[in-house]
């Protein structure tokens, strides 16, 4: 039975609920909510109470167990490929939970093999003739998301991705996304000049070679030698009269810029 003085507020809510003396009296008196070592955590909203006996979660009266901790990871989005057959970016891959244990590793999971693009084959420790797994080496900060590089794709094909996480008893995984790599190609000037003079390529050729279709201007700049003629890839093109050429990147190309003295 609980006792105190009637115009207490606190003990008017108290009273819908059979709660322990303890309780009763660090709720009524205001105190530190702290007997015997148990924490008594509570809100008051209208008659909403929620308060904790000996570690057991009580709402309006009625025991509702804390959802527990779970080790938790989610999967990011796949950036384009940035080269052919080579590799998927995976940015935003995050632990958001550790289970309240240490995440011993974490990383990526992918697959090219459409029978690996379900959730029970894409896992941890599946096949590695189909699924591979690649580990984060930093340390693992939570909620701090991470990148991760699938690589050494087939073009053209659907790739499956997901993240994952482990700890010394539980393994989790995010949602597997799905990516097709494209088909990509990239191509390279390769210039030698003959005679002395120089060429000036526009745009100028980028790490990894231009991009398929790319259009690009090729200027022969004169000195004392004049410009002859262009042979790419063994065919020759005569100056007549402009010293520029576009040419389309459609393939690698071997370029000589011939000059002679006048």
């Amino acid at each position: 039975m609980i006792t105190g003085t009637t115009n207490n507020s606190r003990l008017q809510e108290l009273r819908k609920y059979t709660v322990s003396t303890g309780f009763t009296e660090q709720y009524v008196g205001g105190g530190s909510w702290i007997s015997d070592g148990v924490d008594y955590v509570n809100s008051v909203s209208g008659v909403s109470v929620v308060y904790y006996i000996g570690g057991i979660r009580y709402v309006d009266g009625t025991y509702v167990p804390i959802p527990p901790s779970r080790l938790t990871v989610e999967t990011g989005t796949a950036a384009p490929v940035l080269v052919k057959a080579d590799s998927i970016y995976v940015v935003g891959n995050v632990v958001t939970d550790d289970g309240g244990e240490p995440v011993t590793e974490y990383g990526i999971l992918y697959a090219q093999n459409a029978l690996y693009g379900t959730d029970s084959n894409l896992v941890y420790g599946a096949n590695p003739a189909y699924v591979v797994k690649k580990e984060r080496t930093l340390p693992l900060v939570l909620n701090s998301p991470y990148a991760l590089t699938a690589s050494d794709l087939i073009d053209d094909t659907l790739t499956y991705i997901r993240a994952y996480a482990k700890t010394h008893t539980d393994v989790a995984y995010g949602e597997i996304i799905e990516q097709r790599t494209d088909t990509i190609n990239y191509y390279t000037i390769s210039l030698t000049i003959d005679g002395e003079g120089d060429v000036d390529i526009d745009p100028p050729q980028p790490i990894g070679g231009y991009l398929d279709g790319t259009r690009v201007d090729l200027e022969a700049i004169e000195d004392e030698w004049i410009f002859i003629e262009w042979i790419i890839n063994g065919t020759h093109y005569p100056y007549e009269g402009d010293l520029e050429k576009r040419i389309t990147m459609n393939s690698n190309k071997n370029i000589t810029a011939v000059f002679d003295l006048e």
